[in-house]
């Protein structure tokens, strides 16, 4: 449900706006099941057999979903934002535009329809805040579970002022030159999401089941699944409750600072060049991490793996915590040119994108996976190229409708046989190219000590020198190693930074020849021709970056070739 409301005011040289945005919507996420069971042939070697035997390969159920029949199993997350705004669009001159505002970004703290929250707790050596009463009514009260109070917990920011500033400048008296600036705050909504109890204890903790024929270990669905118990205290002293997916306390809206300047300049009365700068700032992003991963180990201190651990009552903690940032620069070149029958567009971009994380939740390619930051003590060390940087890129496109046909300047008054087959045609090109984005070389955690579910290999020196190039070994692989394994039971994290290393770009030419054919005065036909890759250039794709691989460092696939499209249109 969305509510808004704007009013704008004209004084002299001065045209006020302002107004308010009220939004209230709902986001349903799968939660709770009753449970599965899994038949693969575990027991007889045949999948339907084992089914119509009622004997499992494995089987979940989770632990007290005492409302998965009342809200069908879903979660429904509510969120409300107020965000008021005023703005001034001034003509100072009659060559200068300034353009001042503020907006007021306040959402409310989010609220699941049945309680189903919780946040994770520092004190007491960590635990579980839920907003669920009858949960907290039926488990460990005081020991991991602690009961919020109400449907909410912690704070929301309310200092979330958004200001924009524009400057809209012409020097010259004709008009030619445009010189703009501006700069801004922009807000996002952190929505909840994975933030959920869904996947954890106590709203959503299963036990799992598993067949071992050989061991005599059988999942017979003739006797389901026995009741069980809830967690107890000493479950959760040796460490084997886990928390995954909560939210911490104090929430927090990531933004984004912005800043732009640009010259545009009327070279012709039909060509146009543009130059301009981009900066952005992004703050408080969200950043998942295992806050309960050990800490690195140091020789110098040796300690357990449990002593290590920060909260050593509690499994894996997956928190979401919005303390990422990220930075962009770029330089952006366009020129445009428009003359009788032929457009032409060409822009360049010369950019740099550096973030400590470069998808929605987990680091999307990098050796962390789904977790996150490599080392969630230590995100900073994972600051580097995002993997989506591409520092040049470079695309230019063509349109040309051949002069030849009816109404043109060649064979202008051409009969209609002859016009269907020469006229109406029209060229297209479009010519890419771009450099390789960055990845990261990975190794192992061995036994998974460090709960990484990946890790960075180790550098001793440059690793795009002394080596030559080519799809057998796209760098130079000596230089990385397994970090070592101290002592049994401690390993350590590899020394090479994120996204080290860069893949092979992209050189594109994609061409097209259109034909049409006018049908009525309304109707067109048009017969397209089109080839993507026109040239078949290689377009290879990542090497392997795993150093413990057999073919590391080899590319092993590429993008498509060539590709030949034919297709047919009407227009009306």
């Amino acid at each position: 449900w969305e509510m808004s409301d704007g009013l704008s005011i004209n004084r002299g040289a001065h045209n006020f706006s302002m107004g308010f945005n009220f939004r209230h919507y709902t986001s349903y996420t799968s939660g709770f099941s009753s449970g599965s069971y899994r038949f693969d042939g575990t027991t007889t070697g045949t999948s339907i057999a084992d089914f119509l035997l009622g004997y499992s390969s494995s089987g979940f159920i989770w632990r007290d979903c005492s409302d998965c029949e009342k809200n069908g199993g879903f979660l429904n997350f509510i969120y409300r934002g107020f965000a008021p705004y005023f703005q001034d669009e001034w003509k100072a001159s009659r060559r200068l535009t300034v353009t001042m505002g503020v907006r007021y970004d306040y959402n409310f703290h989010p609220l699941e329809e049945q309680n189903h929250q919780g946040w994770w707790d520092e004190a007491r050596g960590g635990g579980i805040i839920t907003s669920d009463k009858t949960i907290f009514d039926r488990h460990l009260e005081g020991d991991v579970l602690t009961y919020a109070g109400g449907r909410t917990y912690g704070t929301v920011p309310r200092n979330v002022f958004a200001p924009r500033l524009g400057l809209a400048f012409r020097p010259f008296d004709n008009n030619k030159t445009v010189i703009r600036a501006g700069a801004g705050i922009f807000y996002d909504q952190a929505e909840v999401k994975e933030q959920a109890t869904s996947f954890s204890y106590p709203g959503g903790g299963y036990t799992g089941y598993t067949a071992k024929p050989a061991d005599g270990i059988y999942v017979d669905l003739s006797q389901t699944f026995p009741p069980l118990p809830p967690a107890s205290p000493a479950s959760v002293a040796n460490g084997t409750l886990g928390f995954l997916w909560i939210q911490p306390a104090k929430r927090l809206n990531p933004y984004v600072e912005q800043w732009t300047f640009s010259i545009e300049r009327e070279l012709a009365s039909n060509t146009k060049f543009e130059i301009n700068y981009l900066g952005s700032h992004g703050l408080h992003l969200l950043g998942r991490e295992n806050i309960n991963q050990p800490y690195a180990y140091d020789s110098s201190h040796p300690l357990t793996v449990l002593e290590r651990t920060p909260y050593p009552r509690a499994g894996l903690v997956m928190n979401h915590l919005w303390d990422h940032y990220s930075h962009y620069n770029a330089m952006n070149v366009k020129v445009e040119r428009s003359v009788n029958d032929m457009t032409l567009l060409a822009g360049y971009t010369w950019a740099k994108n550096m973030d400590v994380k470069s998808a929605p939740a987990g680091v999307a390619g990098d050796s962390a996976g789904w977790v996150g930051a490599m080392d969630p003590h230590n995100y900073r060390r994972d600051y580097a190229r995002a993997s989506y940087d591409a520092t040049h890129r470079f695309v230019a496109s063509m349109v040309y409708e051949v002069p030849v046909g009816r109404g043109k300047r060649l064979m202008g008054s051409t009969g209609k046989a002859a016009n269907l087959v020469l006229g109406g045609w029209q060229v297209n090109g479009i010519v890419t190219y771009q450099t390789g984005f960055p990845f990261s070389v990975n190794a192992s955690d061995p036994g998974g000590v460090n709960q990484t579910f990946g890790n960075r290999a180790n550098v001793s020196s440059d690793p795009t020198q002394g080596f030559d190039k080519s799809i057998s070994k796209w760098f130079n692989t000596s230089v990385f190693s397994q970090p070592s394994i101290d002592i049994p039971g401690q390993s350590g994290f590899g020394n090479s930074g994120r996204n080290l290393v860069e893949a092979p770009g992209i050189s594109n030419f994609d061409l097209s020849a259109f034909k049409n054919i006018r049908l009525t005065e309304r109707l067109r036909w048009q017969i397209r021709f089109e080839a993507f890759n026109a040239f078949n250039h290689a377009q290879f794709g990542y090497p392997d970056a795993s150093v413990n691989s057999p073919t590391f460092g080899v590319i092993s696939r590429a993008r498509p070739g060539r590709i030949i499209q034919y297709g047919t249109k009407l227009i009306w």
